[in-house]
């Protein structure tokens, strides 16, 4: 996984925060840009919701409504593709498109079992020590540009180095 960090160079940009809002922060100014963490809304979504409301200069809802649960949370176990994902990639092509409906279902399943393994979630370490060099120097851009704090993302690097 390191080496797939380390050669795409789509990965990283991704994450970083403070390259991707800094044309929004010049163009329009920091009154104008609302910056909420995900891990913030999920902690206090109350909270974060009025702050948004706020701030958009709506009124704060005196209720919150209570059922708020969660739709979409990826499952502890995932599916990994195994080797260097040609038949996946045979999988997601037109030809495949063209013969899946004449394959039976449990040749399908067959082939599926076969490119794929259940695995359980998890940032490798190795990534993790990869990344941490490289993604904390950003994170603290972030910080100094918009003036907050983001520890629970530089708890994260640490928690994984002990």
């Amino acid at each position: 996984m390191v080496t797939a960090v380390a050669e795409d160079p789509e990965y990283i940009p991704y994450s970083d925060y403070a390259t991707q809002l800094s044309p929004y922060l010049n163009e329009f100014g920091s009154e104008s840009i609302y910056a909420l963490t995900f891990e913030d809304l999920v902690d206090n979504m109350e909270k974060e919701v009025g702050g948004i409301f706020k701030w958009l200069g709506l009124d704060v809802l005196d209720k919150f409504p209570s059922e708020h649960g969660v739709w979409n949370k990826t499952p502890s176990t995932i599916q990994r593709f195994k080797g260097k994902g040609g038949l996946q990639r045979f999988r997601s092509s037109g030809l495949w498109s063209l013969m899946s409906p004449l394959i039976p279902d449990s040749i399908k399943q067959s082939i599926k079992s076969s490119i794929a393994e259940n695995v359980e979630k998890e940032t490798p370490r190795e990534l993790l020590k990869y990344l941490r060099p490289i993604i904390l120097p950003k994170i603290e851009s972030l910080e100094n540009m918009l003036q907050r704090d983001f520890n629970q993302w530089k708890v994260s690097c640490d928690d994984q180095d002990s």
